[in-house]
């Protein structure tokens, strides 16, 4: 599978942004209301806030390049709000390069035996 540099890089995004955002869930937010911890809280959810921003630039500048539906980009952003939204979205984006690319040389994925 080809990919355009612009959806790699969108791609090692949604990584980071998803593992940021259950990092604030599952470390952050325990720290701060079971152990009265709130500082990690503050630089994580930092972290989380820029990196959902920077996904979300990523996520519009692929879409351009590869001409998704707005609709695709839509749910793009909605799993970027949902706790690892951002890795079904990616296995959703695979999926989709792969059978249009599937589509374009012809293959069907059958072997043709009987």
């Amino acid at each position: 599978m080809t990919e355009s540099p612009t959806v790699r890089w969108m791609f090692t995004l949604a990584r980071a942004e998803g593992l940021s955002f259950l990092t604030l869930l599952l470390v952050g937010m325990p720290l701060k209301r079971l152990a009265n911890m709130p500082e990690p809280n503050q630089w994580i959810g930092w972290m989380h806030g820029f990196l959902f921003l920077v996904f979300l630039v990523a996520l519009r500048s692929a879409g351009r390049v590869e001409r998704w539906p707005r609709r695709f980009l839509w749910w793009g952003a909605l799993g970027s709000v949902v706790p690892g939204g951002t890795f079904v979205f990616e296995s959703a984006v695979r999926r989709r390069l792969r059978s249009s690319e599937a589509g374009e040389t012809g293959e069907t994925g059958e072997t043709g035996a009987q």
